[in-house]
Parts: C-alpha cells; structure tokens; sequence
C-alpha cells in the first residue's frame, strides 16, 4: 500500500444505535473486515459500552481503494484467508445505498432543486 501510494477513503457509512451512549460514559469500539472485493473493503462496527458490556450501536462502512486491487492486498498481509459469504442485512444495505446513489445521480443530472427532487422519490 505504501509504495503504490494509495490509501483508502470512506465512499459509504451507516450506524443504527439501539442504546444511547450517555455523555462521560467510557465504550469501545469494535471494527472488523466482514467483505472485500478488488476495490473496497466492508466493515462492521460496534459501539460497546465498558461498564455493562452493552453493544450500543451496530454499523457499516465501505472503504475504497483509489490506487490498488484490495484482494491481491489482503491476500498479501494473510496469505490463504478465504473470503467470507456476505452478511444478508450488508446486501441489503448496498442495495439501499444504490437506490439512494442513483436518486441522488437523478436529481444531479436533472438539475433539479431539492424540493422537486424530494417529491419525486422512489
């Protein structure tokens, strides 16, 4: 990664909390690779709070690599990991962020103004 220069950046986020997290209250945060493909790599998150062990929220992100294949890189770091099935709620999650991408290329393309866009959902 370092020496094609390349990085990754966040092209996708959502977090859904159960529980609030109370201001002062000390969590951690667990993040873990659960899917790749050649040019992105999908996380799970989980805000965990300390004192109860409570997962408070649960989210997705999608990073993307700009400049590499993202399977030959994790091939590279853990030789012989197999590539896990994706989880049926991350399909459904990437199906709804294609639907809001392409209304949101719509409304782009169509030079529309926000309150039009908005009655046109769907």
């Amino acid at each position: 990664m370092l020496k094609t220069r390349g990085g990754f950046f966040v092209a996708a986020h959502t977090i859904r909390y159960r529980q609030p997290v109370m201001m002062f209250s000390t969590y951690k945060v667990l993040t873990r690779p659960i899917w790749w493909d050649k040019k992105y790599i999908y996380y799970d998150h989980r805000i965990i709070t300390l004192a109860d062990g409570v997962i408070r929220s649960i989210g997705y992100s999608k990073s993307c690599c700009d400049s590499f294949d993202v399977e030959e890189f994790i091939n590279g770091i853990h030789p012989g990991v197999d590539k896990p099935q994706m989880p049926d709620d991350m399909v459904k999650w990437l199906e709804f962020n294609k639907a809001s991408s392409d209304r949101m290329k719509r409304c782009l393309t169509e030079k529309e103004t926000e309150s039009t866009c908005k009655s046109k959902q769907g």
